[in-house]
């Protein structure tokens, strides 16, 4: 033992665990940040689908949920739970159907859209008091 002491094979061991233990803090450290990245990538993609698109500069996909911006009257209002249809090129609402806003009309007209956001997740504690 005191050989070992003396040839310093003891500190050495001591530093290889300590070096060890750095290692895995530094994996820890590493994983956290390749997490944190992907979620903030997850969160620009939502931003970038939360916006509204002008109908002149581009069309949303056939059928696919959106809400819509109509202009009647000079006035501007909100639209949910709408879709476009191609084949028409129309709008389809709950309130009827309309045509973009190609540059032509001024009224009665979809000038803006946005891909609708997903549903809330419902948390358990909620469904359970509604029983």
């Amino acid at each position: 033992m005191l050989d070992a002491i003396e040839s310093g094979k003891i500190g050495i061991s001591v530093h290889v665990g300590a070096w060890a233990d750095d290692m895995r803090d530094i994996n820890g450290q590493i994983q956290k940040m390749v997490e944190i990245k992907a979620e903030l990538l997850r969160l620009a993609k939502i931003g970038q689908q939360m916006q509204w698109v002008a109908c002149r500069d581009r069309l949303p996909e056939h059928g696919k949920p959106i809400d819509v911006w109509i202009v009647e009257e000079g006035y501007g209002r909100r639209s949910i739970d709408a879709e476009y249809d191609a084949d028409e090129r129309l709008f389809n609402t709950d309130e009827g159907d309309y045509e973009a806003d190609d540059g032509t009309e001024i009224d009665g007209i979809v000038t803006h859209w946005m891909v609708k956001p997903a549903d809330p997740e419902i948390l358990q504690p909620l469904l359970e008091g509604e029983k």
